[in-house]
């Protein structure tokens, strides 16, 4: 991995996964406002609207000063597959690809830390989101590197109510962010993404640019 042109920058460094999505981009924002230099790590794994959520993720990205690292892995086709107890948007495997991904940029390029944006609305139907995953991760970068960074999941303990009255604090535009599971132009209203953010919205009392699109 190229190590990143960051010599002049003397900010603690911080590899934050950026989706496209709110909960990604306020994580991002808020590492960036604690004083990270914020590596990006934009991830294609052949998600269903991969187009719009890798431009958000970019815009996102530009917008908090971050530099971004773009992996292409779409040959994977990583798809949708839930079961029980387990969400129909579940992607088997996903996380754990892209916590291993960001740790691997986190010690090439002696970053301090590795911020993933899960959030509360996540620990039912997402076992890959769950607080005991993570610490398995950390268990394994203590054990498994020459220098573990630290896992950070800042919005574990929110609800898409308090991402959204994040974003506002911290400066976050929600029209640059993507959600929506579907494959259209615009977000579809129905899934569980579009659901929650609406109710995020909706509870926050802020409006959504989107116009409850997610």
């Amino acid at each position: 991995m190229k190590r990143l042109p960051l010599v002049a920058d003397t900010r603690p460094r911080a590899v934050v996964l950026l989706s496209g999505g709110l909960d990604s981009a306020v994580a991002l924002a808020q590492t960036a406002a604690d004083g990270f230099a914020c590596i990006a790590v934009v991830v294609d794994y052949g998600q269903r609207n991969a187009d719009r959520e890798l431009t958000c993720a970019r815009m996102q990205a530009v917008a908090h000063g971050a530099h971004v690292v773009a992996l292409d892995l779409s040959a994977l086709r990583l798809a949708q597959r839930g079961g029980k107890d387990v969400s129909p948007h579940y992607v088997p495997g996903r996380n754990s690809v892209l916590v291993s991904l960001a740790l691997s940029a986190a010690e090439a390029h002696d970053a301090e830390r590795v911020v993933i944006g899960a959030t509360e609305e996540d620990l039912a139907g997402f076992p890959d989101c769950r607080p005991a995953f993570f610490d398995a991760w950390r268990a394994v970068a203590r054990v498994g590197m020459a220098r573990a960074p630290e896992i950070v999941t800042p919005l574990l303990a929110m609800s898409k109510a308090d991402v959204v009255r994040a974003a506002a604090a911290l400066g976050v535009d929600p029209a640059l962010t993507w959600s929506c599971y579907g494959e259209g132009p615009k977000a579809c209203g129905a899934c569980g993404a579009c659901v929650v953010r609406a109710r995020g919205f909706a509870e926050s009392g802020i409006a959504d640019p989107l116009m409850g699109c997610a």
